[in-house]
């Protein structure tokens, strides 16, 4: 098995696994960026099995020092600033920064949105996220713990087992899509009555290098077209005929448009595609991913 640690959609580490039961696995995080981290499982086959949400580094921050030319400033007046960016052992930054300027009466103490709280919890996490700030002031004793509960309570989560999936996956079904065309005789009067009899459709091109394939035609009348009748005639045309004196009888294409699929899936689980025709998938997509 494979497990993925992933922050912002930046793959920071892949492990490849042996698990039996239970797996105790040590991963470094120092020099992953702050931030919630997607860790992620996934079987041999790179189907994805179970995933949960983690807050890494919450102790990391940046220190931010801006000196001013001066204390006092006049009406429009020009303003210069020197910003130093520093981590938390003194080292400097490259940093990313924005800065607006206004007066302090527009300052409005019970909004208590920071920078923290907007970009790592409220514009990531679904939902709605009650007093964010709570998770990044160090004045409160139980803000980690109370942060990974919100990680696991407001976390999405993209793939889940299905019980009801389980059993209906034991029975083989017919896929939706094939490369396979299904061709069918029909009575071209509904009225008529005629005795099918043992019944044969020749496959042939317009060209005289192609040959000429006979097709059998089952009880119900049904005859299958396979890729390699149809590969044989790219880029060309195939005719069907009918081998038969029985002018009542007519040929005709199980019609292989969306419109046949759509009845098929209608009010369905949307299942990821198999991998492999023996071993299916038994993962399905939240409604509200």
């Amino acid at each position: 098995m494979y497990l993925r640690i992933q922050i912002r959609g930046v793959v920071y580490a892949l492990v490849a696994i042996s698990l039996n039961h239970e797996k105790l696995i040590k991963i470094p995080v120092k020099n992953f960026p702050r931030g919630i981290a997607e860790i992620t499982l996934f079987n041999h086959e790179l189907v994805p099995v179970t995933e949960r949400l983690l807050f890494v580094n919450h102790d990391q921050k940046l220190y931010i020092k801006a000196i001013a030319d001066k204390e006092i400033y006049f009406t429009k007046e020009k303003v210069k600033i020197k910003i130093k960016v520093t981590d938390d052992e003194g080292n400097p930054v490259l940093a990313h920064l924005g800065a607006s300027v206004y007066d302090k009466i527009y300052d409005d103490p019970e909004d208590s949105k920071t920078i923290e709280g907007h970009f790592f919890l409220s514009t990531v996490l679904r939902g709605i996220i009650y007093d964010p700030e709570y998770s990044f002031n160090p004045e409160q004793p139980g803000r980690k713990e109370s942060l990974d509960l919100l990680m696991l309570t407001q976390g999405w989560r993209k793939y889940e087992w299905q019980e009801n999936n389980l059993k209906e996956e034991t029975v083989e079904k017919q896929p939706y899509i094939t490369d396979t065309l299904i061709g069918r005789i029909y009575l071209k009067k509904r009225k008529t009555q005629v005795n099918l009899g043992e019944q044969y459709v020749m496959s042939f091109a317009g060209n005289s290098e192609s040959g000429k394939t006979l097709l059998e035609v089952d009880s119900l009348g049904q005859f299958v077209i396979l890729p390699q009748y149809l590969q044989q005639e790219k880029r060309g045309y195939m005719y069907l005929k009918l081998l038969t004196n029985i002018k009542e009888l007519g040929i005709g294409i199980v019609d292989p448009s969306f419109e046949p699929l759509n009845k098929l899936i209608t009010d369905q689980n949307i299942s990821y595609l198999c991998r492999s025709p023996k071993k299916k998938q038994l993962l399905v997509q939240n409604d509200y991913m």
